[in-house]
């Protein structure tokens, strides 16, 4: 039998959390990105200039966290704005936060592949990594 609307509204807005336990940091919870949330992030990484030639905005990864980090309530930490206070943050640890936003969300290279042959297994639910 079909899902309901309402069935398949709940699914699709149940949002996983990964919480990272980072060395420097200690844990940080990343969940998975809404769909908007999604197009917002890959509509924020180019611009079209007036010559109409297309540049990098740069800042990538700060602009996948601040879509990513997350408190207790499950409620983003960081607005748009924020995202060059994010990008100035050390390097190392903004790294490995960012891959495990990226893996999560399915983001980077062989990700497409990986979700075809792995369809059944996104993270779900509350897990600790480091």
């Amino acid at each position: 039998m079909a899902l309901s609307k309402e069935e398949l509204l709940a699914k699709l807005t149940d949002l996983p959390v990964t919480v990272v336990d980072d060395p420097d940091l200690g844990e940080v919870r990343l969940r998975m990105m809404t769909a908007k949330d999604r197009d917002e992030f890959e509509n924020s990484l180019f611009k079209v200039t007036d010559a109409g030639t297309v540049e990098s905005t740069g800042n990538d990864r700060a602009q996948l966290l601040a879509r990513c980090i997350v408190d207790d309530d499950n409620q983003r930490l960081f607005t748009g704005a924020e995202v060059e206070q994010l990008g100035a943050g050390r390097a190392d640890i903004i790294a490995r936060l960012y891959s495990h936003a990226q893996k999560m969300n399915r983001i980077g290279p062989g990700a497409e592949a990986e979700a075809k042959g792995n369809s059944d297994a996104a993270p779900s639910g509350d897990s600790s990594s480091d």
